[in-house]
């Protein structure tokens, strides 16, 4: 398998990514909004799988912090996976923590093993959401719980075009309304169905972190960056914030049960 994703992410964009949100996050929150998808479940003993891990940093905390049992961790990237593993290594965790490359579902996992599918961030980048959930159906064992957030579409703008300032101008995104994703989680055998706009909060968030950029990551950001490249993200999170104001993008908590 080529490794494209490694001109999506290459090592600048990783590294930017983790000054804004922490070592080993390269979503929108980092570990805060962690705690936040999974508030009031149990993990305790689980396993779990994520769709979409990146350098690990999600699957260490679910062990770390919350106790699963274990974190088996999908993506795309071979350069991402590599990063991952070293970090469980050095956390003690390369036993518990595991990572493994596959492109697309289905994945290459046992039937009715996982007790929890989790994913953050990810989703936007996977096409065929209903093959995505009818995978994760066969993956779970009955009554287990899928919990994810991701970004949707909101008021008619395009993902891309909202989010094209998180990563490489090669990164590609595909969403959907929570409408569709809602029906295609039950068409495949989840119940339950929660979906939490969390629009509100990704823009104090957004704003919050364009003001960090502007005032103490901005010496580290031109270090990573140069001038033209810091100003380039400024603008671009600028852009994320109005977009978010104009709910043209809906970043949205999902949870759902198999039945």
């Amino acid at each position: 398998m080529n490794d494209t994703s490694a001109l999506q992410y290459p090592e600048a964009t990783v590294a930017r990514l983790e000054l804004l949100w922490g070592e080993g996050f390269l979503s929108v929150g980092g570990p805060a909004e962690v705690s936040a998808i999974c508030r009031g479940v149990d993990l305790h003993g689980l396993d779990i799988l994520d769709i979409g891990c990146g350098i690990g940093g999600v699957d260490i905390l679910l062990v770390k912090d919350f106790g699963a049992a274990s974190v088996l961790g999908l993506d795309v990237s071979e350069h991402l996976l590599d990063w991952g593993r070293a970090r469980a290594d050095r956390a003690g965790l390369s036993g518990r923590v595991t990572f493994r490359l596959c492109a697309a579902p289905p994945y290459p996992v046992p039937d009715r093993y996982f007790d929890v599918a989790f994913s953050k961030g990810a989703i936007l980048h996977i096409p065929d959401k209903p093959g995505l959930f009818r995978d994760l159906a066969r993956c779970l064992k009955p009554g287990g719980l899928f919990i994810a957030s991701d970004w949707l579409k909101g008021n008619g703008a395009t993902v891309a075009g909202s989010l094209n300032g998180f990563g490489a101008a090669e990164i590609t995104f595909e969403s959907a309304p929570a409408g569709e994703m809602a029906a295609a989680l039950h068409e495949a055998g989840f119940t339950s169905v929660e979906m939490r706009d969390r629009t509100e909060q990704y823009l104090k968030i957004a704003r919050q972190d364009l003001s960090r950029m502007k005032g103490r990551l901005r010496t580290k950001a031109i270090e990573l960056l140069g001038d033209e490249g810091f100003e380039s993200w400024i603008s671009a999170q600028a852009g994320t914030v109005a977009r978010l104001a104009e709910r043209q993008v809906q970043p949205t908590h999902i949870r759902a049960v198999l039945r």
